[in-house]
């Protein structure tokens, strides 16, 4: 498998999916609005022409439009079973991100052995550091925006037992600022996490939580909280941690993919 070209097609739908998907555009796309839904599908056939430039060829476009196609459809799946079984959001979410990445390590594992020796001279594509730049950009980006994502759907479910994210919290029960806060401090956390794990230094991540722990004690007393706080602080943790392995092992992979194309 050309993990050059993987790297780049994973990072094409994180970056598509993270960075320029809004806030905007989600709620746009769960109204039904076409527009919104085709501009999405646009920006990642896009990045994924842009990012693989030195593959083009008819096959290769070709499977791009098929691979966009699939992202696309599966988006419309996700959004009308979602209206259907707003409970399951978060177990919807995990399957639409797992679904899309299956299908890129798929296509490119089945058909990236016929295209194995495309424009292997570029300087561009057979330097680490344009893999390392790409691959930080789209795992920085899922760490953020991807991970609020899934915390917040999950913490909507399993605490507040809301339907959507955009469902009011019982403000009886717990306080919507303190919530919010709480969630700008998860992001803050999940960057601090993913260098901490880049540079393979677990220990710190311990005093991350404790200290993170001390600074909300006064709020410990509220069971919803309570709830709230370990759920989405243990899943930003776990994504942060994931995500910051994936970068690593996916340089890894090119670095050995390209020595062993350019011995």
């Amino acid at each position: 498998m050309d993990f050059r070209l993987l790297a780049l097609m994973l990072s094409a739908h994180l970056i598509a999916d993270y960075i320029f998907q809004t806030g905007t555009l989600i709620k746009a796309k769960k109204a039904g609005e076409l527009d919104a839904l085709l501009f999405h599908i646009f920006s990642f056939g896009f990045f994924s022409l842009i990012l693989t430039l030195p593959w083009w060829s008819w096959l290769w476009i070709s499977l791009v439009a098929l691979i966009t196609f699939m992202h696309g459809f599966i988006d419309v799946i996700k959004i009308e079973l979602t209206k259907k079984k707003p409970k399951h959001a978060f177990q919807l979410e995990l399957i639409d991100l797992s679904l899309h990445l299956l299908i890129i390590i798929v296509i490119i594992g089945v058909f990236s052995p016929k295209m194995l020796d495309i424009h292997s001279t570029s300087f561009l594509y057979n330097n680490t550091l344009f893999y390392q730049l790409i691959l930080l950009a789209a795992t920085v980006s899922f760490t953020c925006r991807g991970g609020t994502v899934i915390v917040n759907k999950l913490t909507n479910q399993v605490v507040f037992h809301s339907t959507s994210e955009e469902e009011e919290k019982d403000s009886d029960d717990i306080d919507k600022e303190l919530v919010h806060s709480s969630t700008v401090v998860t992001k803050i956390e999940r960057l601090i996490t993913f260098v901490f794990v880049l540079y393979g230094q677990y220990l710190p991540i311990i005093f991350l939580i404790l200290t993170k722990t001390v600074a909300e004690h006064k709020n410990l007393d509220n069971k919803k909280f309570v709830d709230f706080f370990v759920i989405s602080t243990f899943t930003s943790i776990l994504i942060a941690i994931l995500a910051a392995e994936f970068y690593k092992f996916m340089l890894t992979q090119v670095d050995f993919f390209l020595i062993n194309l350019n011995p």
